[in-house]
This record gives C-alpha cells, structure tokens and sequence, in this order.
C-alpha cells in the first residue's frame, strides 16, 4: 500500500487548495484546529475563572396541587350549566343566607296574618255597620205614623208637638186601637177610663162612654188633651210629661222634691222609679225619630230628644 507524506497533495483530497494547506500545517505540527496556538490541548489551557452560580431555593406552594387521578378515573369536564348549578347549591347552603331567608319569610307570614286579621276586622265592622243601618230603617219604618190626620188635627188644637203625640202613640200601643192593658188602659194612647171621662169634661165632648176609647179619633182627641194639661204642669218638658203619663202627676212632683239636681227638670238617669224611667226613655227615642224623619220641623228638637234633654214644649 503506498503511504503518502503530508507535504505530498493527496490526489484524493477534494477540499480547497487553502483549506489543505491548514490542515497540513497543522499535520506538521502534530495539533488539531482545537489546540491552542502554543500547541496545548484545550483541556490543558486554564480556564477563566467564574462568579459562582447563586441557585434559588424551591419556591413553596401555598396549597398541595391536587392529586392527578389516572386517565381512566378522570372526572369528564363540567358544563356551564352545572357548574351554575354548583355556584346555587353553595349559596343556599350558606348559613347567613338560610337564616336572612327564613327571617324574611317570618316576617312576610307576620305581615300576611296581620293583613288578613285587619281585613277581617274592617269587613266585620262594615258588616257590623250595614246591619245597624238596616236595623235602623226597619225601626224607622216600624214608626211609621197611622192616623197622621186625626194626630195633625188635635195637635194642633192643643198646641202639642205632633212628633210627641205619635212617638206616644208607638210606645202605648203601636198604633192597635182595640188595645187594653192588664190595668185597664185603653185605646191608641192606652187612657184610662176615668182619665177619659175627666178629659172628655175639659174638651167638652157630648155623648162620651168608656167604649169612646176605642176609636181612634177620640183616643186621640182625648189623649192629646191630657199631654196638653201635662204640658201646662211642667213647662212642656218632654221627659217630665212622658213621667206623668205613666206614673202620674203627682209622683212626678215628689221626684223633682227628692231627686231633681234644680227642682225644675229631671235627666233620664235621675228618675227614680225603673219602669218609668224605661218607659220614658223609649218615649224620648220614638220623638227623636218622629222628629228626624217624619215631623222634621226643629232639627235640633231631634239632637235634644236622642240625647234625652228636653228638646222645648211638647
């Protein structure tokens, strides 16, 4: 095999005239491109010195990452709606907002029952109202007055307060001409028969009998003669006259003695026997309605008499 020198040309060496010619130098030089130019190794040369590398401890992590579960237990990726569905578990399972819920919601029954207990109350008070409203017109009508022409008549002929005649008339026997008391009483205005037959002297009445009271013109006729004479006793007070109607004259002077606060009128209170008293005011609240609704001459006569105060002359 034919050896060749370095300065010989390889005949197989295709690189470039310059390049073979470093290459070859370098051959004479027993070195490599790598060796210094004073023929050391790289190894061999010092190498510059370095700042010493400063390494950063391990940053820490606040919170474990969580564990990876292997592929085949990972959970599939959740969508928009379930992790709003999440999101509405977690606030309504947050105390403070179970507790504000529920304190809402008591106070919105509390409101809910008071509402309806104030509801109740006022439909039972305007049910209340509608039926004493009813009760009133019926009462009214009740008091309808009868007879209107023979009370107009003599009242005005003995100056007595039509309204007074009628509300008598009501009380004594609701307007039955054929009525009669256990005591004997008889008639519209319930007279008894020798206080008729004394009136029936004053009015002058020919042909009287005690069967003349049973007709309600002379009843009447011979009634508002004696509420007349009442009248003219006690200065037209109508509490005062209502007494003397039932109980008599002469009792109800002894009470004014005893019992009245000015010994010129007496207050339904002040009356002291109950019966009386009972029948007077009845007598007081049937004037007070023959004056509002079916004799509306004064109204303030009706105040008066619904208070029990003498409205004037009867």
């Amino acid at each position: 095999m034919q050896s060749f020198t370095p300065q010989d040309p390889n005949p197989l060496d295709t690189r470039p005239q310059a390049r073979r010619r470093r290459s070859d130098r370098y051959a004479a030089r027993g070195t490599s491109p790598e060796d210094g130019a004073d023929g050391r190794l790289w190894q061999e040369r010092p190498q510059p010195r370095m700042a010493p590398r400063v390494t950063r401890a391990p940053r820490v992590e606040r919170h474990d990452p969580p564990e990876e579960l292997p592929p085949e237990e990972a959970a599939p990726p959740r969508t928009r709606r379930q992790r709003t569905n999440e999101k509405k578990a977690q606030r309504a399972l947050d105390p403070a907002r179970v507790l504000t819920l529920v304190f809402l919601s008591v106070v919105c029954v509390l409101c809910a029952y008071r509402f309806a207990l104030k509801s109740l109350q006022i439909a039972e008070l305007k049910e209340q109202r509608l039926r004493a409203e009813q009760e009133y017109q019926a009462m009214v009508e009740r008091h309808r007055p009868r007879y209107a022409s023979f009370i107009e008549t003599y009242a005005q002929k003995y100056a007595v307060n039509p309204a007074y005649i009628a509300a008598v008339i009501y009380r004594e026997s609701h307007y039955d001409p054929r009525a009669e008391s256990g005591a004997g009483a008889r008639g519209l205005m319930q007279l008894m028969p020798d206080t008729g037959t004394w009136m029936a002297e004053k009015a002058g009445l020919e042909g009287y009998t005690t069967d003349s009271l049973y007709d309600p013109e002379t009843n009447i006729r011979l009634g508002t003669r004696y509420l007349n004479y009442l009248s003219g006793l006690f200065d037209g007070d109508p509490i005062l006259v209502a007494c003397g109607y039932h109980a008599g004259a002469n009792n109800v002077r002894s009470w004014l003695e005893k019992y009245s606060s000015d010994g010129v009128h007496l207050t339904l209170d002040e009356i002291p026997k109950d019966d009386s008293q009972t029948y007077a005011r009845r007598v007081m609240e049937s004037y007070a309605i023959y004056l509002q609704h079916y004799y509306p001459e004064d109204p303030s006569a009706a105040d008066s008499a619904r208070a029990g105060s003498p409205p004037g002359a009867v």
